[in-house]
């Protein structure tokens, strides 16, 4: 750019010395036409990709769903296929007519711009010719002004266009420093406190949330201890916001009000990944990632698959695959552990496909790959069948013996194994104690056990 300008310069001072002040002006002032154009355009691309965004991510969705596996059984079965595609399609076209609507409005002012360039290179050489036949210069300086001339529309476009970009970069790279600059969820301390293994409890203490000061409250003074070695159990209607203390306990998010302790320790005076890693866990809408069951199993301890070759690893997964009951069913695929857990993925058609309750021990098996100091089961066996929940719970001791856990769970033949059951409502703890006792209570994990027990009479 600044050999450009130099050049640029030069041949500016030559026109300006050996023509006239008048044709240096009109050489300059028929760049400005293209500076204007370039900037518009540049606001114009940025404002036409704003808007198109969501119309493609949303297009993106709907191609996912006409594509994967996981809607093939709905859409056949709703007849849905031409109703997504038309969807599709009529968000493609949409974008696409946008697009093209902004390369015709740039075409339209090139051909405009080539036309009063065209128009100045023309005026240019006219002027030079005259002056020729008038004697003030010979014949063969023609081609050497009029290069002169274009060498300076050229570089005044060349500079023009680069501005232009600047312009543009610079209003794209205004986005990426507004996500910047948006608020952290959670507090991250400077100088964080190690985590220490869970020696005394998890104490919520007067914990309240809500996502912003407008909405409402999703809990709302909770109180209660998780004694380390324990397991706990949380119950409670849909939408009580159980997921919601997992979400707190995790650090997806920090309490709007209260303490979440551990062993008397704030938990935001903590690293976040550091308490993670002390932590495990297998939600209701865990992940069934599209790779080898080594590697599904593997990544609940994500630091050792970096060597797949490593013995150490493959060893940690079998006992993990054999904790959760999943190591024969492992074993028989195909390719053992190296089977794809996937048709999409897989090649020449030998990737497998698990059942529900398959796939939901595979996601236990990631979760006894870390030894955390917690584990967290939100509805473990929900898409196990009887006999393999009463094959799971018969050793269920044994796999979280000498653990902390928290179980989430609506059967309530799972929850009355726990030491503790905490019951929520509307956001508050309404009972608290053991099975024996919250039945002696009459309350409402009575009412609740004794409405599930009667479907079994």
């Amino acid at each position: 750019m600044a050999a450009g300008f130099s050049s640029l310069l030069v041949s500016f001072i030559g026109i300006l010395v050996i023509f006239s002040p008048l044709l240096a002006g009109l050489v300059t002032l028929a760049a400005l036409p293209q500076l204007f154009f370039q900037i518009k355009m540049g606001n114009q691309r940025y404002i036409m990709t704003s808007q198109n965004t969501p119309m493609e991510r949303q297009a993106g969705y709907y191609g996912f769903i006409l594509s994967s596996a996981q809607a093939a059984k709905e859409i056949r079965l709703f007849n849905l296929g031409e109703y997504f595609l038309k969807s599709f399609k009529r968000i493609v076209i949409d974008v696409q007519n946008i697009q093209r609507n902004q390369q015709l409005r740039e075409l339209s002012w090139q051909l405009w711009l080539s036309l009063l360039s065209s128009l100045v290179s023309s005026g240019t050489f006219v002027v030079v010719i005259l002056r020729a036949f008038l004697g003030m210069f010979s014949l063969g300086d023609v081609p050497l002004y009029t290069s002169a001339v274009s060498n300076v529309q050229e570089a005044f476009s060349g500079i023009i266009i680069a501005l232009s970009k600047i312009n543009e970069t610079a209003l794209f790279f205004s986005r990426y420093t507004t996500l910047l600059g948006l608020k952290q969820s959670i507090s991250i301390p400077l100088s964080p406190r190690p985590t220490s293994s869970l020696a005394g409890s998890i104490e919520f203490r007067n914990v309240s949330f809500r996502y912003y000061d407008e909405s409402p409250w999703i809990l709302r003074n909770v109180s209660f201890l998780l004694p380390a070695r324990k397991c706990l159990a949380l119950v409670g209607l849909n939408g009580a916001g159980k997921t919601t203390l997992v979400k707190l306990l995790t650090r997806m998010y920090d309490p709007t009000d209260g303490y979440l302790l551990w062993d008397g320790v704030d938990i935001r005076e903590f690293d976040p990944t550091e308490l993670r890693h002390r932590i495990g866990a297998i939600f209701q809408d865990f992940l069934r990632f599209e790779m080898t069951a080594q590697e599904n199993i593997a990544l609940g301890n994500v630091a050792q698959l970096w060597d797949e070759n490593n013995q150490a690893l493959l060893d940690a997964v079998h006992r993990a695959a054999s904790k959760a009951g999943i190591h024969d069913k492992i074993m028989s695929l195909p390719q053992g552990y190296h089977t794809i857990l996937s048709r999409w993925l897989s090649k020449e058609e030998q990737g497998v496909d698990l059942s529900g309750g398959e796939w939901q021990k595979v996601a236990l098996a990631r979760m006894f790959m870390r030894n955390a100091d917690l584990l967290i089961l939100d509805e473990p066996t929900a898409a196990l069948d009887a006999k393999a929940e009463y094959d799971l719970y018969n050793h269920f001791v044994e796999l979280i013996n000498g653990k902390t856990s928290l179980l989430i769970s609506h059967r309530f033949s799972t929850v009355r194994m726990a030491d503790v059951i905490a019951v929520l409502e509307n956001g508050q703890i309404s009972e608290y104690g053991s099975h024996e006792h919250l039945l002696s209570l009459g309350g409402t994990y009575s009412k609740l056990y004794n409405m599930q027990a009667d479907r079994y009479k």
